[in-house]
């Protein structure tokens, strides 16, 4: 596996790709007919996987964000934002979006949550519900962001253009607590390299009416993890409001901002 993917170096669209290439490699090979559980209660679906020690597969495209519990065991792997290890017990979120392939080192127990207000389907329909087959099938931030653009009057290229305006930018030091670097969201995002609870303080977004990296690039999320907490006029803080792992993209609902910036300024945006 590591001959085929080897850098977590490289960007992610490159890695997505390489975990396609992969897929198609692994179905050249005998499959092997992983079991599959459904839960089903009042408002909440769980699909339950059980993964033999020695397998090596690729997941499903998320449609939605949801809920992933590994209860037993250990898996490698790798998605668009690097490799890591999972190892029992853990809990976090899965994004809208990703695509995993990994190998199970330990025998492996798999759980995502998933709210669900319908009828119970056979286990082929309800992953069809929930998953996708091409990453041009999940909008929710492309369609929230142009949503967003038509409420406040204002073209996705004035956004960029201000974005991209130097004369307000003051870089500050991350202190290996965060990363700017290539995003699947749009161009450059920034990234956690260590966990943060929610409430904690990520870092400084504008001081004194300059932006820093974390004003500049982190990009716009429907459901993001971290939000600005503004100090006055001139000033803005980005804190979590969601727990984020090393690694995850650190994204902020722009709509949130927008607002508090007319309240705080008479209206303008």
């Amino acid at each position: 596996m590591n001959n085929i993917m080897p850098a977590s170096s490289q960007a992610p669209a490159e890695l997505r790709s390489r975990i396609v290439q992969y897929e198609e490699i692994l179905k050249q090979f005998p499959q092997l007919d992983v079991p599959v559980t459904q839960y089903f209660s009042r408002g909440v679906y769980v699909r339950q996987v059980d993964i033999p020690a020695g397998t090596l597969l690729t997941g499903k495209i998320h449609k939605y964000p949801c809920i992933s519990v590994v209860l037993t065991g250990a898996c490698e792997v790798i998605t668009e934002q690097g490799p890591t290890i999972v190892q029992a017990p853990a809990i976090f979120e899965s994004p809208a979006g990703v695509k995993r392939a990994g190998r199970c080192i330990i025998d492996c127990r798999w759980i995502t949550i998933h709210p669900y207000e319908g009828a119970e389907l056979d286990e082929a329909a309800m992953c069809d519900l929930f998953h996708v087959d091409d990453f041009d099938q999940v909008t929710p931030n492309n369609d929230d962001y142009a949503a967003l653009c038509e409420e406040f009057g204002m073209h996705d290229s004035v956004i960029r253009d201000v974005s991209e305006l130097t004369h307000d930018y003051e870089p500050i030091p991350t202190f290996d607590l965060w990363e700017v670097k290539d995003s699947p969201i749009n161009d450059k995002g920034v990234f956690a390299l260590v966990p943060y609870p929610v409430g904690a303080v990520i870092g400084v977004a504008r001081n004194e009416g300059k932006r820093t990296q974390l004003g500049k690039y982190v990009n716009h999320s429907a459901e993001p993890n971290a939000q600005h907490i503004f100090h006055g006029l001139d000033s803005v803080v980005q804190i979590a409001i969601r727990p984020i792992r090393p690694g995850d993209e650190i994204t902020n609902n722009y709509r949130r901002s927008f607002m508090m910036h007319r309240e705080l300024h008479g209206g303008t945006s």
